[in-house]
């Protein structure tokens, strides 16, 4: 009973300590990142892993205290043997739009997750799914698990987080799925 008096009062603590400390509303703030780290396997059996690389930069604006809406341009290149073969080891840019949700922020440190549907345009746009039909803007979903905020001045910080992609929503068999590290720097606009 004693330890369960305890945990209980822990996660009110808890709880009271993430509210109290919460963003402000209506605050903007400009970001450069990109995964240090992305494994990427297309869905098709018997397929090996390549790599992605996607530095992107974003404006994400708090709507709430805890809810934060982002928009972001990529630039994206796969690279490796599986996306060789299919020819989609060229260039792209994906415009992205997303989401999220701040778990925890006091003082200077703030975790977030959220959801990000990225829409892929440029030499990429020339993908064709499963049944050989081409398709003109390919869509990923990524699913952020947790995105780690350090903000060791007012204006800036550093970020690093832990996603899971899957790109080419709607190639059917010629997606892809893969999960990374991302690292990142942001300043505050406003």
């Amino acid at each position: 009973m004693k330890k369960l008096t305890m945990i209980l009062s822990l996660v009110v603590l808890f709880a009271f300590t993430a509210s109290a400390y919460a963003q402000t509303k209506g605050e903007t703030q400009f970001g450069l990142n990109g995964p240090l780290f992305e494994n990427s396997k297309p869905k098709f059996s018997g397929a090996k892993s390549g790599t992605v690389m996607s530095p992107q930069a974003n404006v994400r604006y708090l709507v709430t205290d805890k809810i934060g809406v982002n928009v972001g341009l990529a630039i994206l290149k796969y690279s490796g043997e599986p996306f060789k073969t299919f020819g989609i080891d060229k260039m792209g840019i994906n415009l992205g739009l997303g989401g999220r949700y701040y778990y925890y922020a006091k003082d200077k440190m703030r975790i977030n997750g959220g959801l990000d549907l990225d829409l892929g345009f440029g030499k990429l746009n020339e993908s064709f799914d499963d049944k050989g039909k081409k398709v003109s803007t390919p869509m990923s979903l990524k699913i952020t698990a947790a995105e780690l905020e350090y903000w060791p001045m007012e204006g800036g910080a550093i970020t690093g987080d832990l996603f899971y992609a899957m790109d080419g929503l709607n190639l059917g068999d010629n997606g892809s799925t893969g999960f990374g590290i991302g690292l990142g720097v942001k300043i505050r606009i406003k």
